[in-house]
């Protein structure tokens, strides 16, 4: 008996510690000790209605066990105060509110003085129902008596000043390096508020407050991984901290390639907790298309934007998803409904290339995606992007007037893109312009000397328009000295050394060509190893 007495005064001290601080080691200790005294004397009623409250903080039991617990304490003291006042706060909680009022009227009739508590709660109770519009005088009347008498009763309730001034002292403790931390922070006095909130740590004991501020200043700092121990140590006092949830998240996310899936858990954790969502499902979903997982990506986009229906960027990444899970008219929907919500020219022009790629490249409707080029120009009249993609889809209509036009405003918004003047001059060979695609491909080389296809196309060039083999086996051994696996290169080598009769280089290029172009398939419609046959054939 005398043990299970002295478990308990632990257990309360943890318990009020708990209340004090919220700190989760308290309310596990507590817990502890509570059980411990239950198993020592399964006849005190306190333990089984504090035990209910601790367990279902702690997510351990329903509200209905809870309920049942604090009935178990009841019967075995029904004049007790705290049994009534705990058990009508379990009903109220689970919406069974006459039962609750009845708890509570019976714990004012027993102790008048003493039940400020009950008598809060049944003023909210009433004011409930007003809010709930069941408004009438006597019920007005009911929830202003029963707070106001809550109120002045509490001056007379000792354990609840007792706790009050406990808290009233740990948040001036708490307040006093709040401020002086915040004071240093605003002089640009980082090192001196990081300093503050260690010592803080120390003295209040309140570690998980100033950890969080910490971590923050750590990011500001980029000590990164000191920011992610400080929220870790925040999310072990207490797990479900939202704000840390998050900053650890956006830490993993953000900064460590190998931890996406400890990222998503976090963000998944943090999903419990009360607070706006949208935006928890909108990374979650970047997390997944980053694991290339689809699926879980399009869902995770899907809730956000059910969420917030209003937000453009949250259709444009449904719209991404879905394009890659190749939902091609559900994406083609969603990015149209981003680029009518149109929040800001620059990036809806991006949107508008992105639709276009639909149009052109899946739908093969190539109206559509001028169209929806054209529109992104109008937003953005200075992307040499959008007029290199728009030139591309001209050259696959064997537009080439058109398709040189765009690929030559491209290069004047974008002069170092060696990429375009190779195209250009593709076009312009096309056009029969073979001066003119020279100088092209020498552009793009002298942009970037090591761009094999420049090499390769400026041999292609000298070979077939030309006719001069030299300089044309030249560029093409270039080209394949940059890409060891460039089928093409090969390919055309082995053409140069044919058209000159050395059959013995010809197949041996042509059968590197055939063994890389088995793995890649970059040279479709020509059957190689009939070119080997007819070298030698008689």
């Amino acid at each position: 008996m005398k043990e299970a007495e002295l478990t308990l005064e632990f257990a309360r001290e943890a318990h009020e510690r708990w209340l004090i601080k919220n700190n989760k080691k308290d309310l596990d200790k507590a817990i502890e000790l509570y059980t411990k005294a239950l198993s020592s004397n399964p006849n005190i009623p306190e333990s089984y209605y504090r035990l209910a409250l601790l367990l279902w903080e702690n997510g351990q039991i329903s509200l209905t066990t809870a309920i049942e617990k604090c009935k178990l304490a009841l019967t075995m003291s029904p004049e007790n105060i705290n049994a009534r006042m705990y058990t009508g706060y379990f009903l109220k909680l689970a919406g069974r509110n006459k039962e609750a009022e009845q708890e509570f009227k019976t714990a004012i009739k027993n102790y008048p003085f003493s039940s400020s508590r009950a008598r809060l709660n049944l003023g909210l109770i009433n004011f409930e129902k007003i809010v709930n519009k069941e408004i009438s005088i006597p019920i007005i009347a009911k929830s202003a008596y029963y707070l106001i008498t809550g109120i002045l009763t509490g001056f007379l309730d000792y354990s609840y000043i007792r706790m009050e001034l406990s808290k009233a002292k740990e948040n001036f403790e708490v307040g006093k390096y709040l401020t002086v931390g915040s004071i240093y922070k605003f002089l640009g006095l980082g090192k001196k508020a990081l300093n503050t909130y260690k010592v803080a740590c120390k003295k209040t004991g309140r570690a998980e407050i100033f950890e969080k501020l910490i971590g923050d200043i750590d990011i500001e700092y980029e000590q990164i991984r000191e920011a992610l121990n400080s929220y870790d140590y925040v999310l072990r006092v207490k797990p479900n901290d939202r704000e840390s949830l998050l900053k650890k998240a956006t830490i993993l996310q953000t900064y460590y390639e190998d931890k996406t899936d400890e990222a998503i858990e976090t963000y998944v954790k943090a999903l419990e907790t009360e607070g706006e969502k949208e935006y928890i499902y909108y990374e979650l979903g970047h997390l997944y298309l980053k694991k290339q997982d689809n699926i879980n990506a399009v869902n995770a986009f899907k809730l956000s934007v059910e969420t917030d229906t209003t937000n453009a960027y949250f259709h444009n990444a449904l719209g991404f998803a879905l394009f890659s899970a190749g939902q091609y008219d559900e994406a083609e929907d969603h990015y149209l409904i981003a680029i009518n919500l149109n929040p800001e020219p620059g990036w809806t022009a991006t949107v508008c290339r992105a639709a276009a790629l639909i149009y052109s490249d899946i739908k093969k409707n190539y109206e559509k995606a001028i169209r929806m080029y054209n529109q992104s120009i109008s937003l953005y009249p200075n992307c040499s992007e959008t007029y290199y993609s728009l030139g591309d889809l001209y050259f696959e209509m064997e537009d080439y007037d058109k398709a040189v036009e765009n690929y030559a405003k491209s290069l004047t918004l974008n002069q170092n893109n060696e990429t375009a003047y190779n195209k250009l001059a593709v076009a312009l060979w096309q056009k029969g312009y073979i001066e003119e695609a020279i100088i092209g491909f020498k552009k793009a080389i002298e942009c970037n000397p090591e761009y094999a296809p420049a090499y390769n196309n400026l041999g292609a060039v000298y070979l077939d328009n030309k006719k001069n083999i030299t300089e044309a086996k030249i560029y093409f051994k270039t080209a394949i000295e940059i890409d060891k696996e460039y089928t093409m290169a090969y390919y055309n080598a082995a053409r140069a050394y044919e058209t000159e009769d050395n059959k013995i280089q010809a197949a041996k290029y042509y059968g590197k060509a055939k063994e890389l172009n088995t793995e890649n398939q970059e040279i479709k419609n020509i059957d190689i190893e009939e070119k080997i046959y007819n070298l030698f054939a008689v």
